[in-house]
């Protein structure tokens, strides 16, 4: 279950292009694009059994996919590399050290990846975090839509809901009003409000960390934030578990998350049924001049049952977050009718 893309050749392979100008001739000689195609990895495309069709993740837009420098490109350039060009991979190699060495006259300098022991560090911070994290309150607003096939709105499904603590000092979840549900085809289950509360709003912890396969990918600057970026996939997911199968983006600064990019699994497919559910985009930003918080959660996918593809779009928002103590007094504004 992937974000579908039908994209042109220069689109698809400008990545792998831009390090020669004699790449040019390559690309003119490759197939025209060919039917829509799903790929089954988020942070990788793949091609059309008919070949030609090239797939990117629903991992923001293209044009962020494609972002100079970025780590999507970098695994994208991978990517064409293994799966298009494997019978020209050392003529294609010459050619690029060539073109280096042409425009700069050294070997471009590799990377130094971050120090050892920095995912321990990351995790632990994530720890602190979730136990702070615990302390708040705030609201969520969560607005879900199914579209049709041309990309209208064919439902919807809308709540508010404050998440606070008893008087007692527990934690809890109230709506603030009544569901709006319009959705025709499509229904949400148990699973994803289960994904609403502990995968979208993703922190990586000493608790959870283990159980994660970590590549470094690079460097990027999200806004004015320099940030490690980390290509992490469950080792094994056990029954009943929600895990998350993406990238995250760690400012350097402060070792905080401040992306998430990727899809829950497992996807479910059993006793005949399909539940199944779409890449997402988590932004953080900082509360309390400590840790950052989620503060949105953006999905536009196509959900591929075996009845046919569904397009969906959803946003989570995360508000007015408060500190909790046994003296506060938490009061939220009135929802409008």
């Amino acid at each position: 279950m992937a974000r579908v893309y039908q994209k042109g050749r220069r689109d698809c392979f400008e990545p792998a292009m831009e390090a020669a100008d004699t790449y040019t001739s390559y690309r003119s000689s490759l197939p025209s694009p060919g039917p829509m195609c799903q790929s089954p990895d988020p942070a990788y495309q793949s091609p059309d059994r008919k070949g030609g069709v090239h797939c990117w993740p629903a991992m923001g837009s293209p044009a962020k996919l494609l972002a100079t420098g970025s780590p999507a490109k970098r695994t994208a350039f991978d990517s064409f590399s293994r799966l298009h060009v494997r019978h020209f991979a050392p003529a294609l190699r010459a050619l690029l050290v060539a073109a280096t060495l042409l425009l700069t006259g050294t070997p471009a300098p590799a990377e130094e990846p971050p120090a050892r022991g920095l995912l321990r560090e990351i995790a632990a911070n994530g720890s602190r975090f979730e136990e702070e994290f615990q302390k708040y309150t705030y609201r969520q607003r969560f607005f879900f839509s199914e579209l049709s096939e041309k990309g209208g709105t064919a439902g919807i499904y809308r709540e508010v809901r404050d998440i606070l603590f008893t008087p007692g000092g527990e934690r809890t979840e109230e709506l603030v009003k009544r569901p709006v549900n319009t959705l025709k085809r499509m229904r949400l289950t148990e699973e994803d409000f289960r994904d609403i509360r502990e995968v979208q709003p993703f922190v990586l912890t000493k608790d959870n960390s283990w159980n994660y396969q970590f590549t470094y990918k690079g460097r990027e600057t999200l806004g004015e934030t320099s940030c490690y970026v980390y290509r992490m996939k469950p080792k094994q997911v056990l029954d009943g578990q929600r895990m998350l199968d993406g990238l995250i983006w760690i400012s350097v600064e402060g070792h905080q998350l401040v992306r998430v990019m990727g899809k829950p699994l497992p996807q479910i497919y059993r006793d005949g049924t399909e539940n199944l559910f779409p890449n997402f985009t988590t932004v953080y930003a900082p509360v309390d001049g400590q840790f950052w918080f989620p503060v949105k959660t953006v999905a536009d996918d196509v959900l591929t049952f075996s009845s046919g593809v569904r397009p969906v779009k959803y946003t989570i928002d995360y508000e007015n977050y408060k500190r909790f103590s046994v003296e506060s007094t938490i009061t939220f504004d009135k929802e409008a009718p």
